[in-house]
């Protein structure tokens, strides 16, 4: 199949868009969104004003009534969800890259990451040591940490742990902790996170990074449902995560923003007890999004009611 589809003017997709049905009261306005947002980038947000696919193929029709301000409403929705997660998921990964760092120096002495003996897979070993070299290489020019450590030392040639882990992105980092040998180890980092064993952190990681790496590359969010599932926890967890039932008959973690909202709260919560987030993150949600969208996202009908989301409101 050859790819035909031609160039299109601002104008020209505005008025598609309209043929669709969509109501769009400022044309000039429009066009000013879809210049800088992009076409193809809004018409995904689309999908959920349009009427159900037929015979599996999306029917481009817009349900009546639909306004473009409908599509914009939820996509800066999108976008403050987005920095939400990011704020939360940085907060997560900081404490979890500290503790580990501390608890492998403490056990193994400043460089690890030099050493195979302190991990269980020496191939897994292998490529991320590659890789952590070159992020180092690459990293050199704009970390001062780094520069200054290659730049007076020569034995060993990578910096301690506790310099060289800022190199590392959120995958690479649990990617390291998953593979380190030390239960002991692991575990510190899973309770210093909020977390209760060793395998719920790591399946949380490997949830949260899929939302980690949407989050950082401006991916739609608010309703998607996510292949990379998180464990099925509810001990500690003021809020029930909501459940689907498996192939085996026994329960698993719904795959919606809702679920990744709620540990995420409960880890910033964890992390401070001070934090506004979950109040924030809630108050975004209830403010922005009828009952339909919200449920679209996993939210159960009567989930505002619930008084861990006023948590450090001053309410």
């Amino acid at each position: 199949m050859i790819y035909s589809k031609p160039h299109a003017t601002l104008k020209e997709q505005v008025q598609r868009l309209r043929e669709r049905g969509l109501i769009i009261d400022d044309e000039q306005r429009a066009e000013h969104f879809l210049s800088i947002a992009g076409y193809y980038r809004i018409s995904s947000y689309c999908y959920r004003f349009e009427f159900p696919p037929v015979d599996g193929k999306r029917t481009h029709q817009f349900k009546e009534g639909t306004r473009f301000d409908d599509i914009i409403r939820v996509y800066v929705f999108d976008q403050k969800l987005r920095t939400l997660m990011m704020e939360a998921l940085e907060r997560f990964e900081v404490a979890a890259r500290t503790v580990w760092a501390h608890a492998m120096s403490e056990t193994y002495g400043p460089h690890p990451h030099m050493e195979v003996d302190p991990f269980t897979d020496r191939d897994e070993y292998f490529e991320s040591f590659v890789n952590l070299m070159k992020e180092t290489k690459r990293s050199q020019r704009n970390s001062e940490e780094i520069s200054h450590y290659l730049n007076h030392y020569e034995t060993p040639f990578l910096p301690p742990i506790w310099i060289i882990i800022s190199v590392m992105s959120f995958g690479e980092l649990f990617r390291w902790i998953k593979n380190t040998k030390s239960t002991q180890v692991k575990l510190k980092v899973a309770k210093a996170v909020g977390l209760p064993n060793i395998q719920v952190l790591e399946g949380t990681a490997r949830a949260l990074t899929t939302v980690r790496n949407l989050c950082a590359h401006h991916g739609r969010l608010w309703d998607r449902r996510f292949s990379t599932k998180l464990p099925y926890i509810n001990k500690n967890l003021q809020v029930p995560l909501k459940a689907t039932v498996d192939v085996s008959g026994g329960n698993e973690a719904d795959p919606r923003m809702f679920n990744y909202i709620v540990v995420l709260a409960h880890l910033m919560l964890f992390l401070n007890h001070s934090s506004t987030w979950p109040f924030r993150v809630a108050s975004l949600v209830k403010d922005t999004l009828n009952k339909e969208e919200q449920s679209i996202m996993g939210f159960p009908e009567d989930w505002e009611n619930n008084s861990f989301w006023l948590t450090n409101s001053g309410h």
